[in-house]
C-alpha cells in the first residue's frame, strides 16, 4: 500500500514539474493575440476572407514577425508574413486576405521575435460549412428588429441552399470591397440608404459590379437593374413581412438559375474566382514572341545533305573514304554551333512574368487590377518585388486540395509566400515544376488626383450611337471601343486630348458569352484581354456601357527587372448614356427577367439548351410600346462551334385572346405594336415558343434572338 502511494505521489510530482514551465510560459507570454476572420468568424469556400489579427506586446520584444499559414495540401501552404515593430504595451493590428478552399479547416498563426524564435503559435479552426450551401445575406440597419423569416430559409432544396442573415450597421459597413467578398446578397433598408457615406456607397457599387446582388427594400417601385456582374433590385414593399414561400420565390427570381449554379459551384469546388478564365488569359502566347521553324528546317536539311550524300560522294571520288568518320564529327560540331547561335532568341533563361492590367477610371478614384502569371524554364524559386500599395491575392485552382490529412506546417514548404515589407511587398514562389503557372491578383484603389478620364457622352437609340469620346487619360490609346451588354462599336486609335465624334454609327451585336463574334477587329495581342474584360463587365444584362482602350506602358508594379515581362494594359470608364430621341425611349435590355414556361433557356446569354422552349417576356408594364426589334444572336463566328448555332427553327406567338400559338415567321427586324396587338396582354407580356429541329445533332446551345423595346413611358404626358 505504501509503495502504491509513493508511486502515485511520484507521478503527481513529475506531472507538476513538467506542467509548471508550461504554465509559467503561458503566464509570461510576451504577446497577446486575438483573431477575427470572415464575417462574424464565418467563411465559405471559393471566396476570399479577411483575417484581422490584433497583437499586444506585454514583454521586451522590440521587433518581430507575424506568420500566417493557409494550408493548400497536407504538406504545402500559402504563407503570409509581416514585420512587427512595437514597444511594451503597444497594440498592432494586421489584416490579411486569404483564399478559402473546400478543405480549408484551419489556419496557423505564429509570432516570431527578432531572433526568429517562436514566442506564440496557435491553430485557429475555421467555421466553414460545406455540407450545405449558405447565401450570406447582409442586412443594413435592421438591428433593433432582428426577427425575420429569412434566417435559415431554404431557397434551393436540390442543393440545400439556405439564407444566413448577417446584420450590419451603417457605422460598421466595410471600408474595403474585399471585406464584402464573402457576401452574396445585401439588403439595404431605407434608413441605411439615406445615411451611407459616399465612400461606402462606392464600396457597395464596387461589390455589386463584381457580382453582388443588392436589394433596395421598401422602394417606391419594382425595378431590376443589372450593373457589371451583379444587379440592383428595388423591392416595392417590406421583404421582412412576407411569408416564407413569397420570400423564397422573390429570392429565386432575383438570383436566377445561372447565378445559383455559380454559387453552388463555388461552394462545392472552392477554387478562386475565374481561375480557368484567368489562366487562359495569361497563358496565351504573345504573337510578338512566336518564332518561325523554317530556318531550323533549312539548316537541318543542309546538315543531312552535307553529312550524308555530298560528303560520301566527294570523299569516294577523291578515294579518301577513310576520312568519312572525321567528316561526320566535324559537320556535327559545326552545325551544332550554327543551330545554337541561330536559336539564341528562342531560349529562355529568366522567369517569365505575364500580366493583364485593368485600370478603371472614375471621377474621384482609380481602381486597378493586375492579373499576374509567373513561369520558369526550370524548377527554381522565384521572388518578385512589388509595390507595397497593392493587396496581393493568390488565384488557386481546386485540383490538389482534396483528401487532406494532418497538416504539416513548415516555413520552407510553401506554394506562395507573401511578405509585406515597409519598402515593398515580396512574393516568393516555390515547388513549381518547369513552366508550371503561378497566378495571383494585385489590387489597389487610389485617388484620381490628375482627373484622368476617357470621357464619353453618347446617345444610343435603335442600336445606333451618336456622340463623342475624349481621351484625357494621359496616354496614347489604341483599339478604343464602346461596349455594353451584347453591343459593341470599334473606334480605333485615340491620341491624348483627341476627341472621336460618332454620328449614328450602328452597333454590332454579339453573344455575351462569346466575344469572339467580333474577333478580327482588335489586334491579336489585345483580343484575350478584351474578351475577359467584356465577360467580367457584362455577365448580367444591363443598360451600362463602357469605353475602353489599350495603352503600351511599362508597368510600375514590378521593382526587380530579372524577368521576361509581357502583357497588356486596358483603361476603361463608364459611359454617360441617353436612350431617348424626341418623345421615344430605347430599352436595350428588358426591365424584368423572362419567365421560362418550359424547356431550358438562359436569359443572360439568350440561349436555348433544349430542342424547344417557351419563354414569357415582360416588355415593361409602364411602357407604351411602339415597336420591338429582334436582333440575331451571333454566337458562332471565330471558333469551332459544333456545340452551338444560331436559331434557325420555327417560332410562334401566343394569341392571348384565342389561347393558341400562331406562327411568327422569321424573328428578325421590327415588329410594330399594331402587328403585335393580339400577342401583347394588358401587362405588355409576349409569350414565344421556339422549336429548332437541329438540336441533338451535336448542338447543345442555340442562340435565340435578342429583344429590344422602343416606346414611351405611360406617365410622360405625350
Amino acid at each position: 500500500m505504501r509503495k502504491k502511494l509513493r508511486y502515485l505521489l511520484s507521478c503527481a510530482v513529475a506531472i507538476l514539474m513538467f506542467s509548471c514551465p508550461v504554465w509559467a510560459l503561458r503566464e509570461e507570454s510576451p504577446v497577446h493575440v486575438t483573431v477575427d476572420f470572415g464575417i462574424y468568424n464565418a467563411v465559405k469556400s471559393g471566396r476570399y476572407a479577411p483575417v484581422n489579427i490584433t497583437v499586444e506586446n506585454n514583454g521586451d520584444i522590440s521587433e518581430g514577425t507575424i506568420r500566417l499559414y493557409v494550408p493548400v495540401s497536407d504538406r504545402e501552404s500559402y504563407i503570409y508574413e509581416q514585420a512587427l515593430s512595437f514597444q511594451n504595451g503597444y497594440i498592432q493590428e494586421i489584416n490579411f486576405y486569404i483564399p478559402i478552399f473546400y478543405s480549408t479547416e484551419e489556419i496557423r498563426i505564429e509570432i516570431l521575435d527578432q531572433k526568429e524564435q517562436a514566442v506564440y503559435s496557435d491553430i485557429e479552426p475555421l467555421n466553414i460549412q460545406n455540407d450545405y450551401g449558405e447565401l450570406f445575406t447582409g442586412i443594413l440597419d435592421r438591428l433593433e428588429n432582428a426577427e425575420s423569416r429569412l434566417n435559415h430559409l431554404i431557397i434551393e432544396n436540390d442543393f440545400d441552399l439556405s439564407i444566413r442573415e448577417i446584420h450590419i450597421s451603417t457605422d460598421n459597413f466595410p471600408e474595403n470591397v474585399l471585406d464584402l467578398d464573402l457576401m452574396d446578397i445585401m439588403i439595404v433598408n431605407p434608413s441605411a440608404e439615406k445615411i451611407l457615406t459616399d465612400n461606402k456607397k462606392k464600396i457597395l457599387d464596387q461589390w455589386v459590379e463584381q457580382g453582388g446582388i443588392c436589394i433596395l427594400n421598401e422602394s417606391s417601385q419594382e425595378e431590376w437593374k443589372g450593373y457589371g456582374n451583379g444587379c440592383y433590385y428595388s423591392y416595392p414593399g417590406d421583404l421582412f413581412s412576407q411569408d416564407e414561400e413569397d420570400v423564397r420565390n422573390i429570392f429565386l427570381e432575383i438570383i436566377g438559375n445561372d447565378r445559383l449554379d455559380v454559387i453552388s459551384n463555388d461552394i462545392l469546388m472552392g477554387s478562386s474566382f475565374d481561375y480557368w478564365e484567368i489562366s487562359t488569359l495569361l497563358n496565351t502566347a504573345d504573337s510578338d514572341q512566336k518564332f518561325s521553324l523554317y530556318p531550323y528546317g533549312v539548316l537541318l536539311i543542309l546538315y543531312l545533305i552535307t553529312i550524308c550524300p555530298l560528303a560520301f560522294l566527294y570523299l569516294r571520288k577523291k578515294k579518301k573514304s577513310i576520312y568519312y568518320g572525321y567528316h561526320v564529327v566535324f559537320c556535327a560540331v559545326l552545325f551544332t554551333v550554327i543551330i545554337y547561335i541561330a536559336g539564341g532568341k528562342t531560349r529562355l533563361y529568366d522567369s517569365m512574368v505575364q500580366y493583364c492590367r485593368m485600370i478603371e477610371l472614375r471621377s474621384d478614384w482609380i481602381n486597378e487590377n493586375n492579373f499576374i502569371s509567373v513561369r520558369s524554364p526550370d524548377n527554381k524559386e522565384n521572388e518578385i518585388l512589388l509595390d507595397s500599395a497593392y493587396t496581393i491575392l493568390p488565384v488557386q485552382s481546386v485540383l490538389d486540395i482534396y483528401n487532406q490529412q494532418e497538416y504539416q506546417y513548415s516555413p520552407n514548404d510553401y506554394i506562395l509566400k507573401i511578405e509585406n515589407r515597409e519598402g515593398g511587398n515580396s512574393v516568393k514562389i516555390k515547388n513549381k515544376k518547369a513552366f508550371d503557372t503561378s497566378l495571383f491578383l494585385m489590387n489597389r484603389t487610389e485617388e484620381n488626383s490628375e482627373n484622368r478620364s476617357l470621357e464619353a457622352q453618347l446617345n444610343i437609340f435603335d442600336n445606333r450611337v451618336t456622340g463623342q469620346i475624349t481621351n484625357h487619360t494621359g496616354y496614347e490609346l489604341t483599339d478604343v471601343f464602346i461596349a455594353g451588354y451584347r453591343q459593341f462599336y470599334y473606334i480605333g486609335d485615340l491620341k491624348d486630348g483627341e476627341t472621336a465624334v460618332l454620328d449614328g454609327e450602328e452597333l454590332e451585336n454579339y453573344s455575351p458569352e462569346y466575344f469572339s463574334t467580333v474577333s478580327g477587329v482588335l489586334e491579336d495581342c489585345h483580343e484575350g484581354s478584351a474578351e475577359y474584360f467584356i465577360s467580367s463587365s457584362f455577365s448580367e444584362p444591363s443598360e451600362q456601357f463602357v469605353t475602353a482602350g489599350f495603352v503600351q506602358i511599362d508597368p510600375d508594379f514590378l521593382q526587380n527587372e530579372v524577368y521576361e515581362l509581357s502583357g497588356t494594359t486596358i483603361i476603361s470608364q463608364d459611359c454617360e448614356i441617353n436612350f431617348t430621341e424626341e418623345n421615344q425611349t430605347f430599352y436595350p435590355v428588358l426591365e424584368k427577367r423572362p419567365t421560362v414556361i418550359s424547356g431550358n433557356y438562359r436569359y443572360t446569354s439568350s440561349m436555348m439548351e433544349s430542342e424547344s422552349c417557351v419563354v414569357n417576356y415582360c416588355l415593361g408594364e409602364d411602357i407604351l410600346i411602339d415597336y420591338i426589334t429582334f436582333y440575331t444572336n451571333n454566337c458562332t463566328s471565330g471558333e469551332n462551334t459544333t456545340y452551338r448555332h444560331i436559331f434557325d427553327g420555327s417560332a410562334w406567338f401566343m394569341n392571348w385572346e384565342s389561347g393558341q400559338y400562331e406562327e411568327a415567321g422569321e424573328l428578325e427586324g421590327i415588329f410594330t405594336a399594331e402587328q403585335l396587338k393580339p400577342y401583347l396582354n394588358e401587362n405588355n407580356q409576349i409569350q414565344i415558343k421556339y422549336q429548332d429541329e437541329a438540336y441533338g445533332n451535336n448542338i447543345y446551345s442555340i442562340g435565340l434572338p435578342f429583344i429590344t423595346v422602343t416606346g414611351r413611358e405611360e406617365n410622360a404626358g405625350y
